[in-house]
Order: structure tokens, then C-alpha cells, then sequence
């Protein structure tokens, strides 16, 4: 009946089609008067639609859909009037209709501020100053911030800083920013940019950031983006003292550890991806970063992706895997000695990037008694016949017990 309603003429669904001025009348007369204050925003009328929740909540969440990064990367600051508020200076086009949202009435602007700041985008540190400045004036902000990104653009970190010299103000990212992070209590995802050789106010964060921050406790995705191509000092961010009990999913791109790095204990850890760790150079040492079962108890994602490192991964840990994503050279060998040594027994989803493959060279040849799913993603390096690809990529593929539960996606 529904997929039939959705063809039915307008004139005939509900009340949409209705005069404008009875419609403004029904809503007129849903209306209440509120004598309530909200802190947030002090210059709103005070009549509030007295919708139910459920229809409020589903309105302001279509409004609030995901968006993607590339909006915000494209944008830049507002008019000198908004700059004074960080609610207007962070949003750019993608969330234009939320943030007019927040100046309906003070019902919907409660409602739609905390969907607004449940996840904040900060691109430069003009905008990450400008975020301090908010949770300072208005402290009730913090309990609605869950997820945290922290993102400085290559190409603009060196311009933003030249141009807007205050926003490195000391004290910003070494005191301010821990504090106020400390208290966003619902924070579970953090996701930020490894800058240390940049003049950058949020460039230090190291164990001790962690420590005064307090934001530990409650992490449950963290995600360290270096930059490719630049030297970079070790991450101190994660030593074995930092305690992150909740932590389920790490990502670690591009960036530099010692040659000796031990991981905390992530007793929760279910997801754990590295791409393109880069080797430290120093003589007479070879380095080798460890994967222990002691560290990842309970880990069952693995993505290794152009992992320019030696890695060893303890076999215990490669048998409690479900799902193994590897990319490059290095992580095909890495395979074949797991699989042929049995280790991979529990693996049910296995993703390959098959990079500048040649037919009659193959990269996958023996898999998982349990596999069930199989993902191959090919980059030709010239122009071949693709099935012909394909078909050097899948031979001898068996999978057993795939008859029904069975996927392959190339």
C-alpha cells in the first residue's frame, strides 16, 4: 500500500496538499507558549510547536543526513559576525538547513543543537579556537560532542597560519584544549592529523595530552593521520601507559613509530587498520612493529595496507580473525605463509587490492577453509583483456561451504 501511495497525485496524501492558510492554521494551533530559557540561544521567540518528539526527532534527522568531508574541505569562514560563534563559523552549505533549524524556537533549537554538535568537523586552527571558545562560554555544549575530527589540509595549514597569526595563541592546545575535552563526556570518536614538524596548535598530542584530557575512558574509534612523504618524529601518543579500555576500532595511517614500539592493551579492540607505516631509519637496528595477542585480546578485523614496515603478527591473534583487508606486496607474502600455515582457520571475509597485476601472476591461490566471502579489487596496469585478469586472479578458487551464505565481488 505504501509503494502505491507514492504514486498517487499530491492532491490526494494526507494534508500536504492543503490551502496554505489552513495548514498555517493547524500549526498555529499546535502551538504552546514556553516561559523556559535555554542558554544556548537567548534571542528566539518563545513559542514552541508542541510536536510529538518522535516527528521532531526524524525532521531534524533528515536534516542532519551524512555529508561528506569534501563539503567542508571546499568551504571557508563566514561573514566577521558569525566568526564570534562558533555554531555558524564551522558550518558551511552541507548544514545550512540544521543550523536554521536551531533558530526555529527554543524547542527545536535544543534538539537540533545537540544532533549539531554530536559531530564537529575542525579544518584549520582558526576553526579549533573558535571551538574552545564555544565549549568555554557554554559549557552544556561538551555533553553533546560524540565524534571529534581533527583535520589540518596540507596545503593550507602554512597559509591559514600566516594569515590568522592569533589562532595559534599559546595555551590553546596545550591547556585549553585538554580541559574542555575532559568534559565532553559522550566523546567515543576521535579522529585527527599527526602534524609535529608544522607549527600547529594541536600538533602535541602525546601521552600526556591523553592523560589530561581524560578522554581515555570513553574512546571507542581513534584514528592518527600522518602526513606521506615527510619525516616525522615517533608518536608518543600511544605508549603502554595509556589506558583505553572501551577502544574498538584503531587506525593508524602514515605514521611514525619507534623502532621499538609496544602497544597499550586494548582489551576491547575489534578493528585494527594500518596503512603505510613508514620505516625508521636507524643503523644497526631492524625495525619490526610486534602484533601480540597480549595487546589485541580481541581483535577480528585486520587491514594491512602498503605497510613499508616489517610487521609480525602473533599467530594467536590470526586465528581469532573473521575479516583480513590486505594491499601490496609485502602483505601477499604475509598471506601465503599465514594460510599455508593454517592460521587463517576462522576467516570468513578476505579483501584483496590486487595492484598492477599481469595475467598468468597470481596473486591469491590458496584461501581459508571458511572463507565465505571473497572481495578483489583489480588496478590494471595497462590496458589488458579484463576477463582474462580476472580469471588468472580466481584460478583454482574453491570455497567450501558456500553454496547459499556464498559472495564474491570483483
Amino acid at each position: 500500500m505504501a509503494e502505491d501511495n507514492d504514486h498517487q497525485p499530491l492532491s490526494k496524501r494526507h494534508s500536504i496538499a492543503q490551502p496554505f492558510s489552513s495548514l498555517r492554521k493547524k500549526i498555529r494551533a499546535s502551538l504552546s507558549h514556553r516561559s523556559s530559557s535555554n542558554p544556548i540561544i537567548e534571542d528566539v521567540e518563545l513559542i514552541a510547536p508542541s510536536l510529538p518528539p518522535e516527528l521532531l526527532l526524524l525532521i531534524i534527522d533528515y536534516l542532519a543526513l551524512p555529508y561528506h568531508l569534501a563539503a567542508f574541505a571546499a568551504g571557508c569562514l563566514l561573514s566577521r559576525v558569525d566568526r564570534e560563534s562558533f555554531t555558524h563559523s564551522m558550518l558551511f552549505e552541507a548544514r545550512s538547513n540544521l543550523l536554521h533549524t536551531t533558530r526555529v524556537c527554543r524547542s527545536w533549537n535544543a534538539v537540533a543543537t545537540e544532533i549539531l554538535y554530536s559531530k564537529i568537523f575542525l579544518l584549520s586552527p582558526t576553526q579549533l579556537l573558535l571551538f574552545c571558545r564555544s565549549l568555554k562560554r557554554n559549557p552544556t555544549l561538551c555533553s553533546f560532542v560524540k565524534q571529534l575530527y581533527v583535520l589540518q589540509p596540507q596545503h593550507k595549514s602554512t597559509r591559514l597560519l600566516q594569515r590568522v597569526p592569533w589562532a595559534i595563541t599559546p595555551g590553546v592546545g596545550d591547556i585549553e584544549f585538554p580541559t574542555l575535552l575532559a568534559a565532553c563526556t559522550s566523546l567515543e570518536t576521535l579522529t585527527f592529523t599527526y602534524c609535529p614538524k608544522r607549527p600547529s596548535v594541536y600538533s602535541s598530542w602525546t601521552s600526556g595530552f591523553m592523560e589530561r584530557s581524560g578522554i581515555g575512558a570513553h574512546l571507542k574509534e581513534l584514528a592518527i593521520h600522518g602526513t606521506t612523504g615527510e619525516e616525522h618524529k615517533p608518536l608518543e601518543m600511544l605508549n603502554p601507559a595509556i589506558s583505553l579500555p572501551l577502544l574498538e576500532v584503531l587506525v593508524l595511517k602514515a605514521v611514525t613509530l619507534n623502532h621499538n614500539h609496544q602497544f597499550p592493551v586494548f582489551p576491547k579492540l575489534r578493528t585494527l587498520r594500518i596503512v603505510l607505516i613508514p620505516r625508521v631509519k636507524v643503523p644497526g637496528v631492524v625495525f619490526q612493529l610486534n602484533i601480540y595477542a597480549t595487546n589485541f585480546p580481541s581483535l577480528r578485523r585486520l587491514v594491512l595496507q602498503d605497510t613499508n614496515a616489517s610487521i609480525h603478527v602473533d599467530e594467536a591473534v590470526l586465528r581469532n580473525l573473521w575479516s583480513l583487508r590486505m594491499c601490496g606486496t609485502s602483505e601477499r607474502t604475509m598471506y601465503n605463509a599465514w594460510v599455508m600455515k593454517g592460521y587463517l582457520e576462522n576467516v570468513t571475509l578476505l579483501e584483496f587490492h590486487l595492484k598492477k597485476l599481469k595475467p598468468g601472476r597470481f596473486m591469491v591461490t590458496r584461501y581459508p577453509p571458511a572463507l565465505k566471502s571473497l572481495v578483489l579489487c583489480i588496478t590494471f596496469s595497462k590496458r589488458r583483456d579484463s576477463e582474462v585478469i580476472k580469471a588468472d586472479v580466481l584460478k583454482d578458487f574453491q570455497m567450501s561451504d558456500a553454496s547459499d551464505e556464498g559472495y564474491l565481488g570483483v
